[in-house]
């Protein structure tokens, strides 16, 4: 869902829609990806690809999702890719986020299991390593960081946590490590 909120506000800035129009778009947009996810595409597809959204959804759903990918929404030779984030354990970013108190549960790891248990068999995994250095975060990331929270964090919090976790002299701290799974269907 957050990953949602940041695309469509990025492609609210691109398409100038206006602050006040841009609830009425986000519910346009996620009306219709419910749709597409709960009732189905008109002809299975050759793939879906999931990158860093499905852990926001909830799990009765997800399971559900997964299922009808797996028997409705795929071809019999379509994929399903999936990205997450690997573990907080080595990016700076993950851990800022858990420092703020934004708990997130599923890591790949987990998502991976949960797919597998749907019926699908991993082709292949792989890593995706990216750079985000906040060690000198401008007025603009910071407020950026406070929007994720509903502005319930202050500027001067999210300027220590920064200054706490990317003063680590590690240089992994710097990197975001993702997850991508490339799955298919296993043999019934």
């Amino acid at each position: 869902m957050l990953l949602l909120l940041r695309f469509l506000g990025f492609l609210c800035f691109f398409l100038k829609i206006k602050k006040r129009d841009f609830l009425r778009f986000f519910l346009l947009c996620f009306t219709r990806f419910l749709e597409l996810c709960f009732k189905g595409v008109e002809k299975p597809v050759d793939a879906a690809l999931f990158f860093n959204v499905i852990f926001h959804v909830p799990g009765d759903a997800r399971q559900q999702l997964l299922q009808k990918l797996r028997t409705q929404y795929l071809n019999p030779d379509g994929i399903l890719i999936i990205i997450e984030n690997g573990s907080p354990a080595s990016s700076g970013y993950i851990r800022l986020m858990h420092r703020l108190g934004y708990a997130q549960d599923n890591w790949y790891g987990d998502i991976e299991k949960e797919v597998v248990a749907c019926g699908f068999r991993v082709d292949s995994v792989h890593h995706i390593v990216s750079t985000r250095d906040l060690s000198e975060p401008s007025e603009g990331v910071l407020k950026y960081v406070a929007l994720l929270f509903d502005n319930a964090i202050s500027l001067d919090e999210i300027r220590a946590a920064i200054a706490e976790i990317y003063g680590d002299p590690d240089p992994q701290v710097k990197h975001i490590v993702r997850k991508m799974g490339i799955f298919s269907k296993s043999s019934p």
